[in-house]
């Protein structure tokens, strides 16, 4: 593995089998994984100074290893995860516990038993905690809102004294907005756990950090001579949108016949025209994140489909997690009109077929 600070002069993408974007948790499994299981040639393009995303750790000026971005506490519940990350570290044991000093009382959080009676004292929070049980079981985490659906008093009497006392000052805190400038369906994420763990992430069965720390983590999981990983590069600076496709150092990519993609006729006319047209065309995945970005930049000037009995259909709006995106001025463009008049004229006989599509049919009676 290569880290380096911006793209060397003539980097060239062909000669990679896969450029992965962002070097944090996802894109760094995916890196290994391509390189590893399939022996692919992999680049990582990472937009800021280092690798390992929000996870990313160092050492301060008095030698202590901090958390850049926030505390990362590593917790799971797949053996999967965990068997794969303990690849690249070993673990130091540790268990996170919270206390939430209520009115002078230091209470476990989330809410469990213990902190049921600290709260109401041991006969009412008893009787809570068995009201709870009974409701949800044992070894569960329930959300407020999920209290307050069961118009119980007994409950919302503790779904109310968890959001005033807990989440009401953690979320001015955090967030210098009110609850009731939050939507609904985070404050209700509020849970109590119905059980006697302690700790902040009940249950999971991996829980510790990273011996050496996240970045060590990443760095060993990105350590395959395969991999070459770019730092301080945005990858958009590489990444063009451009009319129907999208341009990476100046090729033009569609997505490849998998899944739902069939390789039509249709598709296939309209890349050799496209090539014939000067486009250098290469099929692969395309990202709608990278599509509706173009289209906020304004440089999403055309999208279509194709198929046989549309031949080529513009497309007017994209919509994607409720985000609009409206392509050129909602009338056909011009590449797509070009690409339906060249292959409907051939059909028709209006223009001259130079590509020998057109086949002869003897009429017989």
């Amino acid at each position: 593995m290569q880290i380096t600070s911006g793209l060397p002069e003539g980097f060239n993408a062909g000669a990679y089998d896969m450029i992965v974007v962002g070097a944090g948790y996802a894109g760094a499994v995916c890196a290994r994984r391509l390189a590893e299981t399939i022996g692919y040639r992999v680049a990582v393009l990472e937009r800021r100074s280092h690798i390992a995303g929000n996870a990313y750790d160092c050492t301060d000026e008095a030698g202590i290893l901090i958390h850049e971005y926030g505390p990362h506490i590593y917790h799971t519940f797949n053996e999967r995860v965990h068997n794969f990350l303990s690849l690249f570290t070993k673990w130091t044991d540790y268990q996170h516990k919270v206390l939430a000093n209520i009115n002078g009382t230091l209470m476990p959080v989330p809410f469990n038993h213990a902190s049921l009676k600290l709260a109401f004292g041991d006969e009412r929070g008893e009787e809570l905690y068995q009201k709870l049980v009974e409701t949800f079981g044992k070894d569960v985490k329930v959300p407020i809102m999920e209290l307050r659906k069961k118009n119980d008093p007994d409950l919302a009497e503790v779904a109310d004294y968890v959001y005033e006392n807990v989440f009401l000052h953690y979320t001015m805190k955090q967030w210098g907005q009110t609850p009731d400038q939050i939507d609904p369906s985070i404050t209700g994420r509020v849970p109590v756990f119905v059980g006697d763990d302690d700790r902040y992430f009940p249950q999971a069965p991996f829980q510790g950090m990273p011996q050496d720390g996240y970045t060590a983590l990443f760095e060993h999981m990105l350590d395959h001579d395969l991999i070459d990983v770019f730092c301080d590069v945005d990858a958009r600076d590489l990444f063009e949108i451009d009319e129907t496709t999208v341009k990476i150092d100046g090729k033009v990519y569609t997505a490849a016949t998998v899944g739902t993609v069939l390789p039509g006729v249709t598709r296939r006319s309209c890349i050799e025209l496209l090539k014939d047209w000067g486009y250098e065309v290469v099929e692969g995945k395309l990202a709608i994140a990278d599509i509706m970005q173009a289209a906020r930049d304004g440089k999403l000037e055309e999208v279509f489909g194709t198929g046989t009995a549309a031949v080529v259909s513009p497309v007017k709006e994209l919509v994607w997690k409720g985000e609009h995106a409206y392509i050129g001025d909602g009338n056909i463009g011009p590449v797509t009109q070009k690409l339906y008049d060249t292959m409907t004229g051939m059909q028709w006989g209006k223009i001259p077929d130079t590509k020998g599509w057109i086949v002869p049919v003897e009429k017989k009676y």
